[in-house]
Formats: structure tokens, C-alpha cells, sequence
């Protein structure tokens, strides 16, 4: 199996000697799947990443349907039935003790931690160079490529690459320097905060996501394959701040929306995130491309997250591939465009749910009347996580 660790002594060696075609960095599902294609067109790719792998990723593990069809596609339908992926059936919404069971259609829930290592290994089979444990840092343009400081251990180096891939994610800082591409979050946005439990109460079932909204937040939990139980939150920060630990603030958003309280949630050890929602101004440069939750995140819904990364890495394939052969700048105005008209109205409607779970009052209704015609809610959620434009 290829070996997906990093050695501080020679990490770096290496990588100073070549002239990249592509950086990618980030390896998530967008910044793997984006190095694997462009590999697959005979690019030479370095893909980085700042944590050791495996890592764990403050995320709800849910894959849509569309992100399960778009895997196929790509020639890797076997990576979700090698981790043990278990079909989602269904979403129940609860809050103020009312619970609404809403049917899904095709998408999974796998562990991120394997998911991410998984298909990090797929880049690596097609071609590409990857490093993990390694910061990376945009440096500047000169003579036509990208100059980017990296850092493995406290081995430091340049590298040169044509062009550069930024799908860091939301905790990313690679683009801190660049004033039109660095993420903005947006006012008032909530932060997230994530644990996975070896016990829970047999209340939470195999194929459901299980989401407790609550003042000031939500709460969701899905079990994993090997009877783990992942849970993933989002708290308006002061909620947070007054309780003073994740875990009192998410038993209170639990118990008024009515659902049992896993114990060992009580002593888990919680990751946390900066401000979930937010975009940079511009998602492009000249041979630059910013991709996956770095390029617009917004409160989750049932797992559209990765099948937008996954999506939008396709596309922008062809493009950072045209980038190379053409005019720098052509195709960076072309991937703004593109990125809007696959994912723009789809963020906005995620952006008027998570508005609307702020309002307790549109909550409990949406609850009630969802909870006597649950259909309602069918095409609205087959809407955000279908594929293609």
C-alpha cells in the first residue's frame, strides 16, 4: 500500500530539483481529486497537505448521492465499498422535541479521516508526488510560474510551480497574502466543532443523519460503518463562549429538540473550526485557481459539501490544463464564471436554510409540516446535491 507519511529529512529534496506543471494544495476530496485528474493528463502535480495522514476533519461524513455518481465517473467506484460506506436513507429534524423524517436518495456516510486518506492514495497511483506534514505558503509571480515556500519538520524550501490549485479548505492559510483570493468569512457566521464517539445510545441507527436544532445552533450525528458515531455541530460563537465548553453548549441544542444524550460526548475530545461560512473575493488568478470549500463554504446541509469539492475539481480540470497552454488570465476569468453557474444558486438556497434554522419560530413550522408531508422537502434536497450544471 502506498505510504502517505512524510520524512522531514528528505521531504523537501526532491521537490526543489522540478519545475512543477501543478501545486495543488490541500488534500481534501477537492485538492485529491483535482491532482489525480490533472495527473491523468500527463501533468506533473505535487500535491501537499499540512497535516500527517491519516487526520481527522471536523466534518458531518455524509457523501451525496451526486458526489457517489461523479467517484464512478472518474473510474473510482470502489473507494466507497472498500471503506465500509453505509447508505443514507433518511434526515430526521427535530427540534423543540418535534421530529420530521425526510427521505434521501443515494448518498453515504464514511468515515472523512479514511475517505480523504483513500483518495489522497488515488493521486499518488496516477502519478502524483504528495507530501503530508508540509505548509505551503504563496510567495509571488515571476516569469510566468508561481513561487511557493514550503515547510516540512524545519525543513524550508521554494518550489516552483506553472500553476497552483489552493483547496485548503476553510482553515487554510495558503492564500493569506493575496488580497482578491484569501477566504472572507462572513458576518455572523457560525463556527463548527466535531467529535466521533466509540459508544452511543442505539437510538442513532445505521443510514440516517440525525440533526437537533436548537437556540444557537445545531447538532448532527451520523454512525459510521464500524458502529463509531460522528457528530458534527455548528454554534453562533457566543453560545460557545457562555457555555464554555462545545459539549455543554451542544447537550442543550440536544435536549430541546428531544433527542437522546450520548454520554460520552460529555468528556470527548471536540475539534473546532474558524467561522464556517465565507468566499474570497475572487476564485482565480493568473494560473492560480482556488477550488473545494476554500473557494465558498456554507453551513452544511446533508453532505453537499464534498460533492460541490468533488464537482468543482472535475471541471476545473480542463482548465488549469488550458491555462498552461494559453493566456494565464483567460482561464481565470473563465473559472469564476463556471464555478458560479455550477454552484451559485445551489450556495444560496443552502444560505436561506441556514438562515431559516437560525428563526425558531420558521423551524417549528418547517418541522410540523414537514412532519405530516415530509415530501415536501424531496426535490428541494435532490435540488442542491444533484451533479453537472
Amino acid at each position: 500500500m502506498t505510504t502517505l507519511a512524510c520524512d522531514p529529512t528528505n521531504a523537501l529534496t526532491d521537490t526543489t530539483q522540478r519545475r512543477w506543471d501543478v501545486l495543488v494544495v490541500g488534500a481534501g476530496p477537492a485538492g485529491s481529486v483535482a491532482a489525480r485528474q490533472l495527473a491523468r493528463l500527463g501533468l506533473s502535480v505535487l500535491l501537499v497537505d499540512k497535516a500527517q495522514f491519516p487526520r481527522r476533519k471536523v466534518c458531518g461524513c455524509c457523501v451525496g448521492s451526486a458526489a457517489v455518481e461523479l467517484l464512478a465517473r472518474i473510474g473510482l467506484a470502489d473507494i466507497l465499498p472498500s471503506l465500509a460506506a453505509q447508505p443514507i436513507r433518511r434526515l430526521c429534524l427535530a427540534a423543540a422535541g418535534r421530529c420530521a423524517p425526510l427521505a434521501l436518495d443515494g448518498g453515504v456516510a464514511v468515515s472523512r479521516d479514511a475517505l480523504d486518506a483513500a483518495l489522497a492514495r488515488a493521486a499518488v497511483d496516477a502519478g502524483v508526488e504528495f507530501q503530508s506534514g508540509t505548509t505551503a505558503q504563496l510567495a509571488d509571480w515571476v516569469n510566468g510560474s508561481w513561487r511557493v515556500d514550503l515547510t516540512c519538520a524545519d525543513n524550508r524550501a521554494t518550489i516552483v510551480a506553472k500553476a497552483v490549485v489552493a483547496a485548503d479548505g476553510i482553515q487554510g492559510g495558503f492564500l493569506s497574502r493575496h488580497q482578491n483570493c484569501r477566504r472572507q468569512p462572513a458576518r455572523g457566521s457560525r463556527i463548527g466543532a466535531g467529535a466521533v464517539l466509540a459508544t452511543s445510545p442505539a437510538f442513532y441507527e445505521l443510514g440516517a443523519i440525525y440533526m437537533a436544532i436548537g437556540n444557537g445552533g445545531y447538532v448532527g450525528f451520523v454512525r459510521l460503518g464500524d458502529g463509531r458515531l460522528n457528530v458534527a455541530a455548528a454554534f453562533d460563537r457566543p453560545i460557545v463562549v457562555a457555555a464554555g465548553r462545545p459539549a455543554i453548549a451542544a447537550r442543550a441544542i440536544v435536549d430541546q429538540a428531544g433527542f437522546p444524550w450520548p454520554e460520552e460526548l460529555t468528556s470527548a475530545v471536540w475539534q473546532g473550526t474558524p467561522p464556517l461560512t465565507g468566499r474570497p473575493r475572487h476564485l482565480a488568478d493568473r494560473r492560480l485557481f482556488v477550488v473545494g470549500d476554500a473557494a465558498g463554504y456554507i453551513e452544511p446541509f446533508t453532505g453537499e459539501g464534498m460533492t460541490w469539492g468533488i464537482l468543482s475539481a472535475c471541471e476545473l480540470t480542463p482548465l488549469v490544463a488550458e491555462s498552461l497552454a494559453g493566456d494565464p488570465l483567460t482561464a481565470a476569468r473563465k473559472w469564476d464564471k463556471l464555478h458560479r453557474r455550477l454552484l451559485g444558486r445551489r450556495m444560496m438556497i443552502c444560505r436561506m436554510l441556514g438562515s431559516m434554522l437560525r428563526r425558531r419560530w420558521a423551524v417549528s413550522a418547517a418541522i410540523g409540516v414537514l412532519a405530516r408531508w415530509p415530501g415536501l422537502a424531496t426535490p428541494l434536497v435532490r435540488y442542491i446535491g444533484r451533479s453537472g450544471l
